[in-house]
Protein backbone atom coordinates (compact mmCIF):
# COMPACT_ATOMS: atom_id res chain seq x y z
CA UNK A 1 0.00 0.00 0.00
CA UNK A 2 1.01 3.58 -0.62
CA UNK A 3 0.89 6.48 1.78
CA UNK A 4 -0.44 9.88 0.73
CA UNK A 5 -2.15 13.07 1.84
CA UNK A 6 -5.78 13.95 1.09
CA UNK A 7 -5.58 17.30 -0.71
CA UNK A 8 -9.25 17.62 -1.72
CA UNK A 9 -12.54 16.03 -0.70
CA UNK A 10 -15.22 16.42 -3.37
CA UNK A 11 -18.47 14.57 -4.19
CA UNK A 12 -17.54 11.42 -2.28
CA UNK A 13 -14.12 11.21 -3.89
CA UNK A 14 -10.76 12.01 -2.34
CA UNK A 15 -7.83 13.45 -4.24
CA UNK A 16 -4.67 12.09 -2.62
CA UNK A 17 -1.13 13.32 -3.29
CA UNK A 18 1.63 10.70 -3.09
CA UNK A 19 5.17 10.63 -4.50
CA UNK A 20 4.58 13.51 -6.91
CA UNK A 21 1.29 12.17 -8.32
CA UNK A 22 -2.39 12.71 -7.51
CA UNK A 23 -4.82 9.79 -7.20
CA UNK A 24 -8.62 10.00 -7.14
CA UNK A 25 -9.77 7.49 -4.52
CA UNK A 26 -12.86 6.21 -2.77
CA UNK A 27 -13.05 4.86 0.79
CA UNK A 28 -13.35 1.12 1.32
CA UNK A 29 -14.84 -1.17 3.99
CA UNK A 30 -15.33 0.38 7.41
CA UNK A 31 -13.91 3.67 6.16
CA UNK A 32 -16.67 3.80 3.53
CA UNK A 33 -19.32 3.95 6.25
CA UNK A 34 -17.33 6.65 8.00
CA UNK A 35 -16.54 8.61 4.85
CA UNK A 36 -17.40 11.89 6.56
CA UNK A 37 -14.48 11.19 8.90
CA UNK A 38 -12.01 11.55 6.03
CA UNK A 39 -10.98 15.21 5.72
CA UNK A 40 -8.51 17.19 3.66
CA UNK A 41 -5.10 16.96 5.29
CA UNK A 42 -5.48 13.35 6.42
CA UNK A 43 -2.55 11.01 5.88
CA UNK A 44 -3.91 7.75 4.46
CA UNK A 45 -2.82 4.34 3.24
CA UNK A 46 -4.36 3.34 -0.10
CA UNK A 47 -4.37 0.52 -2.63
CA UNK A 48 -2.99 1.77 -5.94
CA UNK A 49 -4.70 -1.02 -7.91
CA UNK A 50 -8.23 -0.70 -6.51
CA UNK A 51 -7.89 3.07 -5.92
CA UNK A 52 -9.37 2.73 -2.44
CA UNK A 53 -8.45 4.26 0.91
CA UNK A 54 -7.66 1.45 3.33
CA UNK A 55 -6.66 3.32 6.47
CA UNK A 56 -6.61 6.82 7.98
CA UNK A 57 -3.40 7.42 9.94
CA UNK A 58 -3.40 9.24 13.32
CA UNK A 59 -3.74 13.03 13.11
CA UNK A 60 -1.59 15.63 14.83
CA UNK A 61 -4.65 17.92 15.05
CA UNK A 62 -8.14 18.46 13.66
CA UNK A 63 -9.95 21.73 12.95
CA UNK A 64 -13.72 21.74 12.52
CA UNK A 65 -14.04 24.94 10.49
CA UNK A 66 -12.78 24.55 7.90
CA UNK A 67 -12.65 20.75 8.24
CA UNK A 68 -8.92 20.02 7.97
CA UNK A 69 -6.26 18.04 9.78
CA UNK A 70 -2.49 17.95 10.31
CA UNK A 71 -1.99 21.72 10.09
CA UNK A 72 1.36 23.16 11.23
CA UNK A 73 0.55 26.87 11.12
CA UNK A 74 -2.50 29.05 10.63
CA UNK A 75 -1.99 32.12 8.46
CA UNK A 76 -4.67 34.57 9.57
CA UNK A 77 -5.22 36.85 6.58
CA UNK A 78 -6.87 40.18 7.28
CA UNK A 79 -7.05 43.34 5.20
CA UNK A 80 -6.26 46.92 6.11
CA UNK A 81 -9.25 48.11 4.04
CA UNK A 82 -12.17 46.56 2.13
CA UNK A 83 -13.02 44.94 4.52
CA UNK A 84 -11.70 47.24 7.22
CA UNK A 85 -9.10 45.97 9.68
CA UNK A 86 -10.81 44.29 12.64
CA UNK A 87 -8.54 43.75 15.68
CA UNK A 88 -11.52 42.07 17.39
CA UNK A 89 -11.78 39.42 14.66
CA UNK A 90 -8.00 38.96 14.52
CA UNK A 91 -7.78 38.33 18.27
CA UNK A 92 -10.75 35.99 18.01
CA UNK A 93 -9.08 34.03 15.20
CA UNK A 94 -5.79 33.95 17.11
CA UNK A 95 -7.70 32.43 20.02
CA UNK A 96 -9.23 29.92 17.58
CA UNK A 97 -5.75 28.87 16.39
CA UNK A 98 -4.41 28.50 19.94
CA UNK A 99 -7.49 26.43 20.90
CA UNK A 100 -6.35 23.92 18.26
CA UNK A 101 -2.67 24.11 19.28
CA UNK A 102 -1.69 25.53 15.90
CA UNK A 103 0.94 28.25 15.54
CA UNK A 104 -0.74 31.48 14.33
CA UNK A 105 0.75 34.17 12.08
CA UNK A 106 -1.12 37.33 11.05
CA UNK A 107 -0.84 38.65 7.49
CA UNK A 108 -2.44 42.02 6.72
CA UNK A 109 -3.11 42.67 3.04
CA UNK A 110 -3.94 45.67 0.82
CA UNK A 111 -1.51 47.97 2.63
CA UNK A 112 -1.02 49.91 -0.63
CA UNK A 113 -4.62 51.17 -0.27
CA UNK A 114 -4.03 52.55 3.22
CA UNK A 115 -3.26 56.28 3.42
CA UNK A 116 -2.25 56.37 7.09
CA UNK A 117 -0.24 53.44 8.47
CA UNK A 118 0.05 54.67 12.08
CA UNK A 119 -2.83 52.59 13.45
CA UNK A 120 -1.66 49.50 11.57
CA UNK A 121 1.93 49.81 12.81
CA UNK A 122 0.68 50.32 16.38
CA UNK A 123 -1.34 47.09 16.08
CA UNK A 124 1.72 45.28 14.71
CA UNK A 125 3.79 46.41 17.73
CA UNK A 126 0.96 45.40 20.06
CA UNK A 127 1.10 41.79 18.88
CA UNK A 128 4.91 41.79 18.73
CA UNK A 129 4.96 42.36 22.52
CA UNK A 130 3.29 38.98 23.00
CA UNK A 131 5.53 37.28 20.40
CA UNK A 132 2.95 37.08 17.63
CA UNK A 133 4.32 38.06 14.20
CA UNK A 134 2.35 40.37 11.90
CA UNK A 135 3.42 40.55 8.25
CA UNK A 136 2.29 43.49 6.10
CA UNK A 137 1.68 42.72 2.45
CA UNK A 138 0.45 44.19 -0.85
CA UNK A 139 -0.64 42.11 -3.84
CA UNK A 140 -0.24 45.18 -6.05
CA UNK A 141 3.35 46.13 -5.13
CA UNK A 142 4.36 42.67 -3.82
CA UNK A 143 5.71 44.30 -0.67
CA UNK A 144 6.11 41.67 2.04
CA UNK A 145 5.66 38.74 -0.37
CA UNK A 146 9.19 37.40 0.08
CA UNK A 147 8.76 37.17 3.86
CA UNK A 148 5.52 35.24 3.38
CA UNK A 149 7.21 32.86 0.93
CA UNK A 150 9.96 32.14 3.48
CA UNK A 151 7.33 31.58 6.17
CA UNK A 152 5.56 28.93 4.08
CA UNK A 153 8.62 26.82 3.19
CA UNK A 154 8.48 23.21 4.43
CA UNK A 155 5.22 23.84 6.32
CA UNK A 156 1.57 22.85 6.03
CA UNK A 157 -0.07 26.27 6.27
CA UNK A 158 -3.80 26.94 6.46
CA UNK A 159 -4.89 30.33 5.13
CA UNK A 160 -7.97 31.52 6.97
CA UNK A 161 -9.88 34.79 7.03
CA UNK A 162 -12.94 36.78 6.08
CA UNK A 163 -14.32 36.65 2.56
CA UNK A 164 -12.63 39.28 0.42
CA UNK A 165 -9.39 39.79 2.37
CA UNK A 166 -7.25 38.48 -0.50
CA UNK A 167 -6.37 34.86 0.35
CA UNK A 168 -6.75 33.63 -3.24
CA UNK A 169 -4.85 36.64 -4.63
CA UNK A 170 -1.95 35.82 -2.32
CA UNK A 171 -1.99 32.15 -3.31
CA UNK A 172 -1.89 33.05 -7.02
CA UNK A 173 1.11 35.31 -6.40
CA UNK A 174 2.94 32.43 -4.73
CA UNK A 175 2.46 30.39 -7.90
CA UNK A 176 0.34 31.57 -10.89
CA UNK A 177 -0.25 27.91 -11.80
CA UNK A 178 -2.48 27.59 -8.74
CA UNK A 179 -5.02 29.70 -10.66
CA UNK A 180 -7.43 30.22 -7.75
CA UNK A 181 -10.62 32.16 -8.54
CA UNK A 182 -10.51 35.68 -7.12
CA UNK A 183 -13.65 37.37 -5.84
CA UNK A 184 -14.43 41.06 -5.66
CA UNK A 185 -15.16 43.14 -2.58
CA UNK A 186 -18.72 44.48 -2.50
CA UNK A 187 -18.95 47.99 -1.03
CA UNK A 188 -22.74 47.66 -0.96
CA UNK A 189 -22.57 44.49 1.16
CA UNK A 190 -19.51 45.59 3.11
CA UNK A 191 -17.83 42.23 2.53
CA UNK A 192 -16.33 40.02 -0.14
CA UNK A 193 -18.17 37.53 -2.31
CA UNK A 194 -17.54 33.81 -1.73
CA UNK A 195 -15.38 32.20 -4.43
CA UNK A 196 -13.50 29.35 -2.75
CA UNK A 197 -15.97 26.55 -2.03
CA UNK A 198 -13.74 23.72 -0.85
CA UNK A 199 -10.60 23.23 1.19
CA UNK A 200 -7.69 22.59 -1.19
CA UNK A 201 -4.11 21.60 -0.28
CA UNK A 202 -1.68 23.05 -2.84
CA UNK A 203 1.87 21.68 -3.01
CA UNK A 204 4.34 24.50 -2.32
CA UNK A 205 8.07 24.51 -1.49
CA UNK A 206 8.25 21.11 0.23
CA UNK A 207 5.03 21.84 2.11
CA UNK A 208 1.40 22.70 1.40
CA UNK A 209 -0.54 25.96 1.22
CA UNK A 210 -4.17 25.33 2.14
CA UNK A 211 -6.84 27.50 0.52
CA UNK A 212 -10.12 27.59 2.42
CA UNK A 213 -13.54 29.26 2.06
CA UNK A 214 -13.80 32.72 3.58
CA UNK A 215 -16.17 33.37 6.45
CA UNK A 216 -18.39 36.25 7.55
CA UNK A 217 -18.35 35.20 11.21
CA UNK A 218 -16.37 32.86 13.44
CA UNK A 219 -17.66 31.01 16.49
CA UNK A 220 -15.52 29.90 19.43
CA UNK A 221 -16.97 26.64 20.73
CA UNK A 222 -15.65 26.88 24.28
CA UNK A 223 -17.04 27.85 27.67
CA UNK A 224 -16.34 31.37 28.90
CA UNK A 225 -14.30 29.90 31.78
CA UNK A 226 -11.82 28.48 29.25
CA UNK A 227 -11.32 31.65 27.20
CA UNK A 228 -8.41 32.96 29.30
CA UNK A 229 -6.52 29.73 28.67
CA UNK A 230 -6.35 30.43 24.93
CA UNK A 231 -6.54 34.22 24.59
CA UNK A 232 -3.23 35.47 23.12
CA UNK A 233 -0.84 36.89 25.69
CA UNK A 234 -2.73 35.60 28.71
CA UNK A 235 -0.55 32.47 28.94
CA UNK A 236 1.98 34.68 30.74
CA UNK A 237 -0.44 34.89 33.68
CA UNK A 238 -1.07 31.16 34.12
CA UNK A 239 -0.51 30.13 37.73
CA UNK A 240 0.34 33.67 38.87
CA UNK A 241 -3.08 35.05 39.83
CA UNK A 242 -4.35 34.97 43.44
CA UNK A 243 -7.28 32.76 42.36
CA UNK A 244 -6.51 29.57 40.41
CA UNK A 245 -9.70 30.00 38.34
CA UNK A 246 -9.20 33.75 37.81
CA UNK A 247 -11.20 35.06 34.83
CA UNK A 248 -9.18 38.30 34.80
CA UNK A 249 -12.27 40.45 35.26
CA UNK A 250 -12.86 41.78 38.78
CA UNK A 251 -10.77 39.39 40.89
CA UNK A 252 -8.08 40.68 43.26
CA UNK A 253 -4.35 40.28 42.58
CA UNK A 254 -4.91 39.45 38.90
CA UNK A 255 -1.68 38.92 36.96
CA UNK A 256 -3.25 40.03 33.67
CA UNK A 257 -4.11 43.41 35.21
CA UNK A 258 -0.46 43.73 36.26
CA UNK A 259 0.72 42.91 32.72
CA UNK A 260 -1.59 45.61 31.36
CA UNK A 261 -0.10 48.18 33.76
CA UNK A 262 3.37 47.11 32.59
CA UNK A 263 2.22 47.70 28.98
CA UNK A 264 2.98 44.08 28.06
CA UNK A 265 -0.67 43.28 27.27
CA UNK A 266 -2.44 46.14 25.48
CA UNK A 267 -5.55 47.72 26.99
CA UNK A 268 -7.23 47.35 23.59
CA UNK A 269 -6.59 43.59 23.69
CA UNK A 270 -8.07 43.36 27.16
CA UNK A 271 -11.25 45.13 26.02
CA UNK A 272 -11.56 42.57 23.23
CA UNK A 273 -11.13 39.78 25.79
CA UNK A 274 -13.99 41.25 27.84
CA UNK A 275 -16.24 41.40 24.76
CA UNK A 276 -15.44 37.80 23.81
CA UNK A 277 -16.10 36.71 27.39
CA UNK A 278 -19.51 38.44 27.23
CA UNK A 279 -20.26 36.79 23.87
CA UNK A 280 -19.54 33.33 25.27
CA UNK A 281 -21.57 34.03 28.40
CA UNK A 282 -24.55 35.08 26.28
CA UNK A 283 -24.17 32.09 23.95
CA UNK A 284 -24.27 29.47 26.70
CA UNK A 285 -27.15 31.18 28.47
CA UNK A 286 -29.08 31.08 25.21
CA UNK A 287 -28.33 27.38 24.63
CA UNK A 288 -29.18 26.42 28.20
CA UNK A 289 -32.74 27.81 28.01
Amino acid sequence: MKRGKVILSYAGQYHVFAHGSTYVLRPRGVIKFKAKDVVAGDEVLFDEKTLTIEKILPRTNFIRRPRVSNIEQMIIVSSSVEPELSPHLIYKTLTYALMHEVKPVVVISKIDKLKNHDELLAFQKQLAKINLPVLLYSAKTKEGLEKIEDLLKNKVSLLIGQTGVGKSSLINLLDPNFNRTIGEYSKALGRGKHQTKDVYFLKYKEGFVVDSPGFSSLELKIYKEDLAQFFPGFEQAIGKCFFRDCQHLNEKDCEVKKLIKQNIIAKEAYLIYQKLHDELQYKWRRFEK
